[in-house]
């Protein structure tokens, strides 16, 4: 019959394809069901300064440094976002820019709904 034959002998039978259930005059329904809820909204935060300095910062810029460090993970751990930033921005615009500095930071950033501020500090 020029048709294989399946493993019980059966010859196949011949499917047609299944037509598509698309109706092309539907139009598409911009309702609230179809909302993105994981979307944040617009970053409107200002820009932050990146940190990039070549110079290693003095024995008193250091302590600064580091007392700023502790502060901004003192006031991320009570839940003062905002303070949190402004340290750990002061810290990086000071010469103390590390990863870890920069990923807290960033960490902070998305709670607060600003992830291009955030994608900035990778």
């Amino acid at each position: 019959s020029g048709q294989p034959a399946t493993a019980s002998g059966a010859t196949p039978t011949r499917r047609e394809p299944q037509q598509e259930a698309t109706d092309a005059n539907v139009e598409l329904d911009d309702s609230s069901s179809d909302e993105d809820f994981d979307r944040l909204p617009e970053d409107t935060g200002p820009p932050l300064d990146a940190g990039y300095t070549e110079h290693d910062p003095t024995e008193e810029q250091s302590e600064a440094i580091a007392r700023w460090r502790s502060e901004a993970a003192e006031a991320q751990a009570n839940g003062d976002l905002k303070q949190a930033v402004a340290r750990y921005s002061k810290v990086i615009s000071c010469g103390g820019s590390s990863a870890l500095t920069l990923t807290k930071r960033s960490e902070i950033l998305l709670k607060q709904g600003r992830p291009c501020a955030a994608i900035q500090d990778c």
